[in-house]
């Protein structure tokens, strides 16, 4: 192991273990350490808050708390800021005796290591510290590794759907260019309105009845030739049609930023109609010239999520469904709440897939496609992105007849997500 110095929490509310502990480190050859010393629960707590540390040593009983109680807090934090590039400080447990359901609980609290009291020495301490700093080290590695390939399979998605997503900006943009052009029209028939009535309020000022007779007719004239009634109306046509474009552009930009933006926050909560909203927005010309959409959202709670990551998931199987129709079908996309979860079925008439490779399909790099058609990697990324939400994809399939997959994700999670 390289020689550096280590930031090392001690949790231990018994200062002659506190002393042991720090005289094992000052064996340890070749490792400097920077100890510090939380004699309770709170200032535990406060301190991992503090600052980060390279390793805690935490003892299982503490007054009106135990060890159990720290890791889990821990694992919980750690969790919750893992897709920002965080990773919880590994956590050795110590005890002051041996028991198996003990290491067991400790285990699951999310324990690195589990040493026993009155029989580490120093060479045992350096070993626990030392395998726990590396997978700790390699954990965080595996972690920026899964967030790049995420990331990647993103910007493969995108590029696939760029060429109908530049049409879907290019049609309302064309129309709001037509009715630009169209207006430029309109208010050049204004100006010359607007010049005759100038010229009619120069006239009525100097008391020449003549000029204003002239001018009245002018008028008239101008508003015979434009057709200015009609273009009263039209106006506010076009304005409309202009307003709701420009909108639509807007909203499909967002979708794009949304989706393409690295999820790095913390969980927050997120409506998941609303996100399926978005994936249809940006899959939408993958879907209009061969499918006939059915939208069918039902009411939901909001729930605790990465939505940018769910997302994925959504604009995965839908473009999965246009591209498993040959030539014309139709897709749903239904939403429901139960009790505990939120349902999210997406279903075709396609193709169907067959029931020999059905147990395959969330496999990575596992494709039918045709090369340089697909990675492979969408159905096993958004798999592994409901796993992260505690949730679960099921798929149902007939051969000719279609597919459905199922997606239910909790809606009361509170443990944070691991990546």
């Amino acid at each position: 192991m390289e020689k550096y110095r280590l930031n090392i929490l001690l949790v231990e509310d018994d200062e002659d273990d506190h002393l042991i502990v720090r005289n094992l480190l000052s064996q340890i050859e070749g490792w400097a350490f920077d100890l510090e010393w939380a004699r309770t629960y709170d200032a535990a707590l406060e301190a991992l808050a503090r600052r980060a540390y390279d390793v805690c040593l935490v003892d299982y009983r503490l007054n009106g708390h135990s060890g159990l109680d720290i890791l889990r807090w821990v694992s919980m934090k750690g969790k919750a800021e893992a897709s920002g590039g965080g990773c919880h400080p590994p956590m050795i447990l110590l005890t002051g005796y041996g028991n198996p359901k003990l290491d067991l609980a400790a285990m699951k609290a999310g324990a690195a290591d589990y040493l026993i009291k009155g029989q580490i020495d120093a060479t045992m301490l350096e070993r626990s510290i030392r395998y726990a700093v590396e997978r700790a080290r390699n954990l965080r590695m595996l972690q920026e590794a899964q967030r790049h390939l995420i990331q990647s399979e993103k910007m493969v998605s995108l590029g696939h759907l760029s060429a109908g997503i530049a049409h879907e900006i290019k049609n309302p943009l064309g129309f709001v260019m037509s009715n630009l052009g169209t207006l430029a029209e309109y208010v050049g028939a204004f100006k010359r309105l607007l010049k005759a009535y100038e010229t009619l309020a120069e006239a009525a000022r100097a008391g020449d009845a003549a000029a204003v007779r002239k001018t009245l007719d002018r008028v008239e004239e101008v508003r015979c030739e434009e057709d200015l009634p009609y273009i009263a109306e039209e106006v506010d046509h076009l304005l409309s049609e202009s307003s709701e474009g420009t909108h639509r552009i807007m909203e499909i930009i967002q979708a794009l930023k949304n989706f393409v933006r690295p999820d790095r926050s913390e969980l927050k909560m997120a409506d998941i109609n609303r996100g399926i909203e978005e994936a249809l927005k940006i899959v939408g010309n993958e879907l209009k010239y061969k499918c006939r959409v059915h939208k069918r959202l039902g009411k939901l709670p909001p729930i605790r999520c990465y939505p940018n990551r769910l997302n994925q998931v959504f604009i995965n199987l839908l473009v999965n469904a246009a591209q498993a129709i040959p030539e014309q079908g139709e897709v749903a996309i239904r939403t429901e709440a139960t009790d505990t979860h939120v349902v999210i079925r997406v279903s075709d008439t396609g193709q169907g897939i067959p029931e020999e490779i059905q147990d395959h399909i969330f496999e990575p790099f596992f494709t039918t496609k045709e090369p340089g058609q697909g990675t492979g990697l969408g159905l096993a990324i958004s798999y592994g992105i409901v796993q992260a939400h505690k949730g679960s994809i099921e798929v149902r399939s007939q051969e000719g007849e279609g597919t459905e997959f199922t997606i239910q994700i909790p809606n009361n999670l509170e443990e944070g997500i691991e990546d």
